[in-house]
């Protein structure tokens, strides 16, 4: 019996690479290089199988495959390829399962949902009459009012005078800059899911975070003023298309940003 140390050829696409002796094969096992599946020859064998069918790779193996096609050709000892060119080879990558590789499909429906978010900031949210206002409207309408001090005045009323609006000062007043935050995670999401970079999920998952928040805060505040669920049945009548498109892409945003995958 030799006492060679054991070593193997690796065969991908049908060319053979190696031999690679077993610290080798062991350290590509352990960085997913090599898998149960990936086909392998042992030195001094002429049958080329998985390489979980040899209890030195991984124990528990399985069943011996039937020879790989074109193995006479592979084989080193039959005109196989160059050491040199053996030996510079280094096996594929294998993407473990739990990884967060992000697929073209999910990659291509974040960022639909990223641009969707950032657009619908622009579309209408509340829809009264003839007044249409996005939630950009709605922030710039709270900062030029805080900032004039109050409303243009009634018909009637001198040119230039205002009526005065109490404006809820401390940390409340910034409470409507919150809103900024939604088109920000929109485009975080967008430029993340482009990217690849593994930041995606954490954007796609905090437009929605960002989203229902708002809406917890605002309801605890309607609350808080007493307002009755029949006034928010009322008031529901006047949301726009775009405020009811935010909620909904948000939702299926932060879905998608659990997905495995």
């Amino acid at each position: 019996m030799s006492s060679a140390k054991p070593a193997w050829w690796l065969t991908v696409d049908g060319q053979s690479y190696g031999p690679y002796d077993l610290r080798t094969m062991q350290a590509y096992i352990a960085e997913g290089r090599v898998t149960g599946e990936s086909i392998v020859c042992k030195v001094g064998d002429q049958t080329w199988s998985p390489a979980s069918g040899d209890p030195l790779l991984f124990r528990g193996g399985a069943p011996p495959a039937p020879p790989f096609p074109g193995a006479a050709s592979s084989y080193p000892g039959a005109g196989g390829v160059g050491a040199a060119a053996a030996q510079a080879y280094t096996p594929p990558v294998v993407a473990s399962a739990g990884a967060p590789v992000l697929g073209a499909t999910k990659k291509a429906v974040l960022a639909v949902l990223g641009a969707a978010l950032v657009g619908l900031f622009f579309a209408p949210w509340v829809d009264v009459m003839m007044f249409q206002l996005s939630g950009y409207d709605l922030v710039r309408a709270y900062q030029t009012l805080q900032q004039a001090g109050g409303v243009p005045g009634m018909p009637g009323m001198p040119p230039g005078q205002r009526l005065p609006v109490q404006i809820d000062m401390g940390w409340r007043a910034y409470q409507p800059y919150v809103l900024y935050l939604i088109p920000l995670a929109g485009a975080l999401t967008l430029a993340t899911a482009l990217v690849g970079v593994r930041l995606w999920r954490l954007c796609a998952i905090a437009c929605g975070v960002v989203v229902w928040g708002i809406v917890a805060l605002s309801a605890v505040q309607a609350s808080d003023a007493g307002v009755g669920w029949s006034q928010v049945q009322d008031s529901l009548r006047y949301v726009g298309f775009g405020a009811w498109g935010t909620l909904a892409v948000a939702t299926v945003t932060t879905v998608v940003g659990f997905t495995r995958g």
